[in-house]
């Protein structure tokens, strides 16, 4: 056995004949199963680990350890990364040809949970297609710590983006590093910053629930008060002032007053239908001098607060970001170590996977009705029904395997056993990532 392929050799004891059979083809003196069992662990998004232990298990024949990363770093990753640049180029080019202005969504990801990462992982989507534009991996060498590598991942990938598009729009996580970044850097200044607003309804609720004992009658107003923000940054037409005049009015409902007057000054009411008092309701009014208004109070007045709704008034959010930060976990779980090549590389794989199979058709029955899916949420532990959408084909597959090929193909000398000193490691990071396609 030669990995994969069974190699039959046969010979007369007289010394009259001899020959030999394969089960496989060869590729320059490499059977061509080997090559694509080693292309296809990476390209699924499987470690060889597992994979080796399943052949075990059936007593399989299977491709060694090191003949494994040689492929991935001399075929596979190449590939990937040639069909990932051919892919971005052309969603970057449709762009221009449109002359668009772009708005992104930005979210950092690191490769490990904690503070020891190694690589940090930044995305940007496009707010309008949720296609992935590019993908930012760096190292914890390049910058001063674990840390601060989403901000020089950040960097980084913003730099590519307005050098090949108009990018007039950013919507991160609420940040203080990136919010920085974006106010103090040259260039930048032109370029509208706006927070998610799930990000900032989801610390809101934390400081709610920091303000009030378990006990309080506040904290049965915790979500219809998350839920007047949301609406207050959806209704507010992109207007920081009138934002904030929406979100106020909460002080004055939680109290029963609907319609106010201030001589000289503002009038008002909210924009609920009339509260019918007969029914029993599900959280009770709060006294405008108890001390759960007085806590509500300097949570919703907080100026700092107050100050930052100029980053929420357009209302974005980056769900399909945090969705495809979740793929990534396919492709380079966070329990598993990867050297830089092939973390690189898995990650593009999953954007590769995200913008294929983006927008795919809803599943029907016989009668054409849409098919649902049921879900269950850990945060609200209820289900709530999915469109259920049709399979993935990966039909990509076959193009990287024939990349692959072609790498393994058009090689002059060295094939598997060639070496790559450790210092070029480090300086091929930024060529595999930046190297135009011929």
């Amino acid at each position: 056995m030669y990995g994969t392929a069974l190699v039959v050799q046969w010979g007369c004891t007289s010394g009259h004949s001899c020959g030999s059979w394969a089960s496989q083809p060869k590729m320059k003196r490499m059977f061509c199963g080997n090559l694509q069992l080693s292309t296809s662990i990476l390209f699924s998004g499987n470690s060889y680990m597992k994979i080796a232990l399943l052949a075990k298990f059936l007593n399989l024949g299977i491709i060694g350890e090191p003949t494994f990363y040689q492929v991935q770093r001399l075929y596979a990753a190449p590939a990937i990364n040639k069909y990932w640049t051919v892919m971005q180029t052309q969603l970057l080019s449709e762009k221009v040809r449109q002359r668009q202005d772009v708005r992104v969504a930005g979210d950092g990801r690191n490769d490990s949970p904690g503070h020891s990462a190694q690589f940090c992982t930044y995305s940007f989507s496009d707010l309008d297609t949720d296609a992935i534009l590019h993908l930012e991996v760096v190292d914890v060498r390049q910058s001063t710590s674990s840390v601060a590598m989403e901000k020089v991942a950040f960097q980084h990938g913003l730099n590519f983006l307005t050098s090949k598009v108009k990018v007039t729009e950013v919507v991160t996580d609420q940040s203080p590093m990136i919010t920085k970044v974006m106010r103090i850097t040259p260039g930048y200044q032109a370029i509208d910053d706006q927070y998610d607003i799930w990000h900032v309804a989801k610390n809101l609720e934390k400081r709610l629930i920091a303000s009030c004992k378990p006990s309080s009658v506040l904290r049965q107003w915790i979500t219809p008060i998350k839920n007047h923000f949301w609406w207050s940054a959806q209704v507010c037409e992109g207007q920081t002032i009138k934002m904030k005049e929406i979100w106020l009015r909460v002080l004055s409902h939680v109290c029963n007053i609907h319609e106010w007057h201030v001589a000289g000054h503002t009038e008002g009411k909210c924009s609920h239908a009339p509260i019918n008092e007969t029914e029993d309701r599900e959280q009770p009014w709060l006294d405008k001098n108890s001390p759960e208004m007085d806590s509500l109070r300097h949570v919703v007045t907080e100026p700092r607060f107050l100050k930052q709704f100029h980053y929420f008034r357009k209302f974005r959010h980056t769900g399909a970001l945090e969705s495809f930060n979740s793929h990534i976990l396919t492709y380079s779980p966070k329990r598993h170590s990867y050297q830089f090549t092939g973390y690189l590389a898995r990650n593009q794989l999953a954007a590769i996977d995200h913008n294929h199979h983006l927008h795919r058709p809803e599943q029907t029955n016989s009668e054409g009705e849409t098919m649902y899916m049921g879900i269950y949420s850990k945060r609200t532990q209820r289900w709530r029904p999915r469109t259920a959408k049709v399979l993935k084909n990966y039909s990509y597959r076959w193009d990287l395997q024939m990349m692959a090929f072609q790498q393994r193909d058009q090689e002059e000398t060295g094939g598997l056993k060639r070496k790559q000193p450790m210092a070029d490691d480090g300086a091929s990071r930024q060529q595999l990532q930046r190297d135009p396609v011929p």
